[in-house]
């Protein structure tokens, strides 16, 4: 009976140092949070909105929208010059001159 006292005392030592583990703290300062914790929005379950919503006026909003169009645009200029690099690559000869 002592035995089965003495088990059980530790298994229940064991779970509470695992509880403990689990959920030990990763700092002590602003950033406190356990271990488990998602960052941000990343985790599970409703987001916490209770951030200020971004007020962005109509030129602000244009103003970005251009230059993510102009931003497309350049990447394209460059996607078609290299591709036009490979392709004057792969129509030289394979081997020795032409």
């Amino acid at each position: 009976m002592i035995f089965l006292q003495v088990a059980e005392q530790s298994i229940l030592a064991v779970v509470r140092f695992q509880k403990e583990m689990h959920m030990s703290k990763i700092a002590d300062g602003l950033n406190d949070r356990p271990k488990d914790a998602s960052i941000a929005q990343s985790g599970p379950g409703l987001p916490d909105d209770s951030s200020q919503p971004i007020e962005a006026t109509d030129e602000e909003v244009e103003r970005v929208r251009a230059k993510l169009q102009n931003d497309a645009r350049d990447v394209d200029e460059a996607r078609e010059k290299v591709k036009k690099e490979i392709d004057d690559q792969v129509e030289l000869p394979q081997r020795g001159s032409a």
